[in-house]
């Protein structure tokens, strides 16, 4: 009786939100659906702020990254500051920085 072989996985893994990553879930579901998905910059860029509700629950997205001690020491010293909560102090912060940039 003839061995089986087996084909191993590509073990490489791009990080998630990679550039490399996005082409391989791209790649993926132009195949599951068998035909070309619509880009996520095309995505993207078609929502515009009038579309999005601003007073919507927080349920769609959550983001975790790592603070070094001085990055959270800061943190947490601005928003008692502010007499905020840190994560509330952190959403307001980077809500207006994006206000800004993007007008």
């Amino acid at each position: 009786m003839a061995t089986p072989t087996f084909k191993h996985r590509d073990t490489k893994k791009a990080p998630v939100g990679s550039a490399e990553y996005n082409a391989r879930l791209d790649d993926f579901s132009d195949r599951a659906d068998g035909g070309a998905s619509v880009s996520r910059e095309k995505i993207t860029q078609a929502k515009h702020q009038d579309d999005l509700n601003p007073k919507a629950k927080r349920d769609y997205k959550y983001i975790t990254f790592p603070f070094n001690q001085f990055e959270f020491e800061l943190i947490a010293a601005a928003a008692e500051k502010e007499n905020l909560p840190k994560n509330s102090f952190i959403r307001s912060t980077l809500m207006k920085r994006a206000t800004e940039l993007l007008g």
